[in-house]
This record gives C-alpha cells, structure tokens and sequence, in this order.
C-alpha cells in the first residue's frame, strides 16, 4: 500500500488520465531520486509499471510507448542469498490452514508467486499439468512457457479452493482476484488477498524463518543442489532465459523436467508416491 499512496500524493486526482510518456519519465526519475537502495527503487518502479499496465489492460489509458525502455529501470544490487532449509519449510507448511497450505504448495510445486496464484486460470491446469508463463515477466516475448506436473497433494488442494468463477482457479471470500488494484471513489486501492491471510496466521502462529513469498525460493534451492536437476532451477521459476541455448534446452526435455519435479516431492513431503493421493494430507 506505500506505493499506492506515494503515487497518489504525486498526482492527485488525475492519476489515471495522467500517465502518458512524459508522466512515466517524470515517475522514473522521483523514485530515482528516493533515498533507499537500488533494490528498493527497482521494486518501487516494478509497481507503478505494474499499476499503468493495469490501467491500461483497462482500457482507461493508452501504454505510455517508453514504459519499458531500459533508461527508466533501475540496476538491482546483488544480496547474499538467504537459504531456506527444507526442515524449515516442512515444519512451516505442518502448521499452515489448508488454504495457505494450498498456496505454498503451489509455490513448491510450481514456482508461484502470490501474483502467479492470483491470476492463475482454469485454462492453465489440464490433465495433472499446470501450465503457465509468469505473470512478471509474461509480456516479454522471450519468457518461456513452463509445463509442471502438479504433485497429487497441491492437485487436491487446489481443487478444495477452487472458484465458481469462470476464468479465475482463486478468489477471495466475494467472488473477486486474491489480488487487485482498483480505483474506489477516486482513490487507488491494492488488495491483497494472499499477504492478508498470511500475515494473519503468521502472527497467530509466530511463523518465523519464510514468507508466502519464498516457497518457490525454497524449491530452487532443493532442486541446485542435486547434479542433474540443477539445470531447471531458472525454468522452475520461469525467469527468462539469458541464452538462446538455454531456452531451446528447456523446451525439448520436458520429460527430464517432469522427473526433476517428481524428485522435489519427495524432498519435500517425504512420502512415497503410492500413499499421496490420501486425504489425511489436509
């Protein structure tokens, strides 16, 4: 909600008619001139890109044309990568409610981000896969088209929570995205259905160690420390390929994908296949 309250101030009540190419220059350089780290300014940027490309998938603006231009974009610093060992994941996810568990298991399974669980579609899952390319970086035409095989355990959860919406697999409590930007008499207003119910039970629990977020983190990291299964991590995730190699690689050995997945269930949830289609799982 910082971000949302930041912009508002910035614009006032012409935020949405507002954002042409000179707007997406002149928020560009207010972030950049913020007084926090490179990461900070890059997440802060990533949001208000996210917010105009939500105005105008609503047709209440035209895409500003320099709102991807590599000028207005801000150079991440490298941070020591924090490790989330699988006890920890596995003690975490014994204490979530069947809907949180849904989710991690989603972000173990399939690499999820909230904003991947909230926009995933009905279309997306067929015949035990989930397939998908990631909402961050969907609109890049060199992000790859992920094909995972959905454990029996998230398949059954997910199929607890599933929506009577026509489009979306997840809603909330009435019937709208897990996770929206909207306008509400003249304000912007983010909902995040996801991180609320998060942050509820983590309280409730004194959840330590791991964020809703970090459950896809957890997963790569299991999968580069094995000495085959180390070359999926980036598809895991469905980052774009830094080469043309190494995206031709990850379409043609979907099987070899499919085993490595296979392997991070049994890293996971210590049980062997033949028991996982049991209830008593919830």
């Amino acid at each position: 909600m910082f971000m949302v309250n930041v912009v508002a101030e910035w614009y006032g009540k012409d935020l949405v008619a507002s954002f042409n190419e000179e707007r997406v220059a002149d928020a560009s350089q207010r972030v950049g001139a913020m007084k926090v780290d490179l990461n900070t300014k890059s997440k802060r940027w990533g949001f208000i890109k996210r917010f105009i490309k939500h105005l105008a998938s609503m047709r209440l603006i035209l895409r500003p044309v320099n709102l991807d231009d590599k000028i207005f974009s801000f150079k991440k610093q490298r941070k020591e990568v924090k490790e989330y060992p699988l006890a920890l994941v596995k003690d975490v996810i014994g204490k979530l409610p069947y809907k949180l568990r849904c989710w991690a298991m989603m972000g173990l399974n399939t690499g999820m981000t909230n904003n991947d669980i909230a926009q995933l579609r009905k279309d997306m899952v067929q015949d035990g896969y989930l397939t998908r390319r990631r909402v961050k970086t969907g609109a890049n035409e060199k992000s790859l088209t992920v094909r995972y095989k959905l454990w029996p355990e998230t398949l059954h959860l997910m199929n607890m929570f599933k929506s009577d919406d026509p489009v979306l697999w997840f809603t909330n409590d009435e019937g709208k995205p897990l996770i929206e930007i909207c306008l509400l008499d003249g304000k912007v207003k983010e909902t995040n259905g996801i991180g609320d119910v998060w942050k509820y039970w983590k309280k409730k629990k004194k959840i330590k160690g791991i964020s809703m977020a970090k459950f896809r983190n957890a997963a790569r990291q299991a999968l580069e420390e094995h000495d085959t299964h180390s070359r999926y991590g980036k598809l895991f995730l469905a980052h774009v390929p830094d080469t043309v190699d190494e995206a031709s690689y990850s379409n043609k050995n979907k099987k070899r994908f499919d085993t490595a997945v296979d392997w991070l269930r049994g890293q996971i949830l210590d049980t062997p296949r033949k028991s996982s289609s049991r209830k008593d799982f919830c």
